[in-house]
């Protein structure tokens, strides 16, 4: 009997289980992410910026959209690609260019679909911003936040696309030499 190394698996099986695996894995990341209540730094971030003294509706909203990314979207899109590199490090597996183009189109349906909810959030910053500096808020202040508010709900992030890409890109670099 030959001890050591088991036989090579069967590429295309070993593709099919990481890509499995990292579905699951993806699944439970976005579930955990989303139900969980936000983190001390991001609830100290929106604070900071819908209490600054002076008053800025505007940029209180463009500030409370850079909030959302860099403390929600960003780390959920990291531990969605950081899930499968592990794996694929750990099997010594690249990641072939299909699998990459089926992140990619995974992970921008999810920001599209949460760009709604990012331009909410934004619009309730910028209004409560408003309220505590005014006292109240006026029909033609909510009517100028609600038309931002809705064309960035109908504009496509392509900054953050961009931060996908990096992020994909430096993850099938890490595979791609955890495999030479």
């Amino acid at each position: 009997m030959m001890q050591g190394r088991a036989p090579p698996a069967d590429p295309a099986r070993l593709e099919a289980g990481l890509c499995a695996s990292a579905a699951a894995a993806a699944a439970r990341v976005i579930r955990e992410r989303n139900q969980a209540p936000k983190a001390e730094a991001h609830r100290a971030a929106i604070r900071r910026n819908v209490e600054r003294p002076e008053y800025q509706r505007s940029s209180v909203f463009w500030e409370a959209v850079d909030i959302e990314i860099a403390h929600h979207w960003l780390p959920l899109i990291a531990a969605v690609i950081r899930a499968e590199t592990d794996a694929r490090v750990g099997h010594r597996t690249a990641f072939p260019d299909s699998r990459l183009a089926a992140l990619r189109t995974q992970l921008r349906t999810l920001v599209l679909e949460g760009r709604t909810d990012l331009a909410w959030n934004a619009y309730r910053d910028a209004t409560e911003h408003v309220v505590r500096q005014v006292g109240m808020s006026f029909d033609y202040i909510e009517e100028e936040l609600a038309r931002t508010r809705d064309k960035l709900a109908r504009t496509t992030p392509e900054g953050l696309f961009a931060r996908i890409d990096e992020i994909l890109q430096a993850a099938a670099a890490e595979a791609l030499i955890a495999a030479a």
